[in-house]
């Protein structure tokens, strides 16, 4: 907190900008989670909306059995990514807000946030940004606000600017705390208020298939109508549409109307070809003028498993809750698997309620065959985050409540996992646990610090994300760490804070993010097992199938694979399908292009061989001491630009 009121405890509490004071309202907030909430009866109006309505909106707050009285505290978070009405100003000074109150708000520059109380009370209140959201407090300072008595806040007006909602389709929930002794102490109302956030009108169409099928076999189809807001499910839209082969000419299923007013998600029944090969297909809506084509579906193919491992919502900082969390990567981006993976020093990851209703919920989602949830939490640590994943059905991964500490403190296995430790106690504090760590934006924020090395507990990198690309560039990119000697395959992961996994943004290279997975089957176990053997790649964003394999000397190695340094001539083998045609295939030796293919359809079959001599391009020098090595590595790009990487093959000599 920022200015002298907030040392009184009968003033408006102001949470300032600044990194330190934005963990502390997130730390008072989830602190408070697991407290007895209030009871209170709090409603907002309008409740419903389209993405990005603005509007002016009314929230009331009615506590049913306490008083407010002098030096207690009424605080309402505004729902991230609520903003005033055309955006303006994109936060381009600190002191600027998208609402404040009617004093402090200039028409244009800021939403007016005004109080109304019961007869007989006074109250300051201040508005101040905390991290991802417009923090409300207010504070009583004379009379009572008794039980069942409301206080409002309207936001917006119409005598000038306007709030926008959210442009993600989700429940906006205006989180509502109770401070009521004015010690800092808040609990949550039984009830918080919130808003319905749908899609809005239908622009295009989005059909995916499973990634694998039987010749002959029949199987469901996905058909979704997007706005062009977010991506959001369109609301309103029934259809029918037409699900066609892939010219468009002969229709394969339907006309399938959309029967939900506020999503509009379907589903259509096909059968596969007779024959093997790579099945696309295209669904049409003739009075709209909307068509789109397939994710690609291999006929007579081993299934590949999309998911998105790493995303947060509101119990990490973001938005939305964990039910909706899951829904959506089952629902509606019909991801096989997802985790979510909260930050370490903002939630109370061990003991106490919040602890068992993430691991419930994320257990009560996962259902094994259909769709798989892994237990996460993200440690921001010395030397980038990484993210730490187990196929048990309980995250007690550590012996106490989670704590900063020095980067050099000492951890004995099976201790309490720290955060700001260096990443060699995050391992130990691991030994004995059935788990893997997989850093993510390692270019970026909390860059990698590659000195700290562990295989077998960080077999897998995340390349890419919403944070950009981390594949080349530098001393905290991937292929630096390859350089040095790290053995990890790839994944891609949204990173998203919006509660949405699978759904990034949505621009060129920006990092929607996706991790592919060829396992035996749709398990905890399965998943798990496939990413700890770098059976796995990455995409930004496609549906890309992708497989590749290295044979020498008559020994074939697929993917993720090390093998023995002999002598002979190497053959890349690649198997790739993308949603668009695509435009280089390239194998990459030692991060360095050696051969590429410029294909031009959507998907082949291709091989290469490596004559070259490799005894010149052996890397014989690590800060690690390995023997010397070559790896290889396969990356496609599709005519529009989006990539998919495939994980290392790495040939090693003798010590």
């Amino acid at each position: 907190m920022s200015d002298d009121r907030s040392r009184d405890g009968a003033r408006a509490r102001v949470w300032d900008t600044t990194r330190e004071a934005d963990r502390y309202w997130w730390e008072c907030a989830n602190r408070s989670m697991d407290r007895e909430p209030v009871p209170a009866r709090a409603e907002v109006r309008p409740d419903t909306a389209t993405a990005g309505q603005p509007g002016v909106w009314r929230v009331t707050i009615a506590l049913e059995q306490d008083a407010l009285r002098p030096g207690a505290h009424l605080t309402v978070q505004v729902p991230s990514y609520w903003q005033l009405d055309l955006g303006r100003p994109v936060r381009i000074h600190p002191t600027v807000l998208h609402l404040a109150r009617p004093e402090d708000a200039t028409p244009g520059y800021a939403c007016e946030a005004r109080l109304e109380l019961p007869a007989g009370v006074e109250a300051e209140y201040a508005v101040s940004y905390a991290s991802y959201d417009h923090v409300i407090d207010i504070a009583i300072i004379a009379g009572e606000v008794r039980p069942g008595e409301e206080i409002a806040l309207q936001l917006g007006s119409e005598e000038g600017s306007l709030l926008r909602a959210q442009l993600h389709a989700q429940r906006a929930v205006f989180h509502t705390w109770v401070d009521l002794a004015g010690d800092g102490e808040y609990r949550p109302v039984s009830s918080f208020p919130a808003v319905e956030v749908i899609g809005g009108y239908p622009r295009m169409l989005r059909l995916t298939l499973p990634s694998a099928a039987a010749p002959g076999e029949e199987f469901e189809a996905h058909v979704m109508a997007l706005d062009l807001k977010a991506m959001n499910p369109a609301s309103g839209y029934a259809g029918p549409v037409e699900v066609r082969d892939e010219a468009g000419e002969s229709v394969v299923a339907g006309p399938v109307e959309f029967r939900d007013e506020k999503r509009a998600i379907a589903t259509a029944r096909v059968t596969a070809p007779a024959e093997r090969g790579v099945l696309y297909l295209t669904v049409m809506d003739r009075e709209r003028g909307m068509m789109c084509r397939s994710n690609p579906c291999r006929v007579g193919g081993s299934p590949v498993y999309f998911g998105d491992l790493h995303g947060q919502n509101y119990c990490g900082q973001g938005t939305g809750d964990m039910d909706e969390y899951f829904d959506w990567a089952r629902a509606v981006e019909r991801l096989d698997f997802c985790s979510w993976a909260g930050y370490d020093y903002r939630t109370p990851l061990t003991g106490g309620k919040f602890r068992e209703r993430v691991v419930d919920v994320a257990n009560r989602h996962n259902d094994e065959g259909a769709f798989v949830v892994l237990q996460a939490f993200e440690w921001s640590g010395h030397g980038g985050h990484r993210n730490v994943y187990t196929p048990a059905d309980d995250l007690e991964l550590h012996g106490g409540p989670l704590r900063r500490v020095p980067p050099d403190t000492i951890i004995e296995p099976g201790a309490n996992v720290p955060s700001g430790a260096k990443p060699e106690y995050l391992w130990r504090a691991l030994e004995g646990i059935e788990a893997i760590t997989i850093p993510h934006h390692p270019k970026f924020l909390g860059r990698a610090d590659w000195a700290y090395r562990n295989d077998a507990m960080q077999p897998v990198v995340e390349i890419c994300s919403q944070w950009g690309i981390s594949e080349a560039g530098g001393s905290h990119s991937v292929q630096a760490a390859l350089l040095m000697g790290h053995r990890f395959g790839f994944i891609g992961g949204t990173d998203t804070h919006k509660g949405q996994p699978g759904h990034g943004p949505h621009g060129l290279n920006e990092g929607i993010g996706l991790a592919g997975v060829h396992a035996p089957e749709l398990t905890r176990r399965a998943i798990f097992d496939a990413i700890r053997a770098r059976r796995c790649y990455a995409t930004d964003g496609p549906r890309t199938l992708l497989d590749w394999e290295l044979t020498i000397d008559g020994r074939t190695l697929r993917m993720g694979k090390e093998g023995a340094l002999t002598s002979g001539p190497r053959t890349v083998s690649i198997h790739a399908a993308a949603p668009e045609r695509i435009a280089r295939v390239e194998v990459l030796r030692n991060c360095e292009v050696v051969h590429t293919l410029t294909p031009g359809e959507r998907w082949g079959d291709w091989e290469w061989t490596d004559t070259a001599d490799l005894e010149p391009h052996l890397i014989r020098e690590t800060p690690f001491g390995d023997a010397p090595f070559a790896f290889y590595y396969v990356r496609v790009t599709q005519d529009d630009g989006r990539r998919a990487w495939g994980s290392p093959i790495w040939l090693s000599g003798a010590r």
